[in-house]
């Protein structure tokens, strides 16, 4: 959100996803909408990646290894590696350093 009005406790119930106050120069806006579309990716592989945790404990749950069809186990499992990757080279991306350290403490992978 861009305005000219004063900051205060308001923006706690506004429905936005960043404040941006004038003046404001294009760096920062283009920084902004940069940021909102990093975090929708990292909203999107987090899911994915938690998607793919879950169906990889059921199975282990209920399966030996042994009895797990290999090459897609490990498939799953490669892609799960990818994801984490893919959500710390997300996290290393946004603009701001403050939001970076507060995403990247928001997931933890083993």
């Amino acid at each position: 959100m861009v305005t000219a009005v004063d900051l205060d406790t308001d923006i706690i119930e506004m429905p936005c996803e960043g404040y941006l106050k004038k003046p404001i120069s294009r760096d920062e806006i283009l920084d902004a909408v940069e940021q909102a579309f990093l975090i929708e990716a990292y909203e999107d592989l987090v899911f994915e990646y938690y998607e793919k945790r879950k169906k990889r404990a059921a199975l282990v749950a209920e399966f030996s290894r042994e009895e797990i069809d290999s090459e897609r186990f490990d498939q799953l499992e490669t892609r799960i590696s990818e994801i984490e990757t893919e959500i710390t080279e997300t996290v290393d991306r946004f603009p701001d350093s403050e939001m970076s350290e507060a995403f990247r403490g928001l997931h933890h992978t083993e």
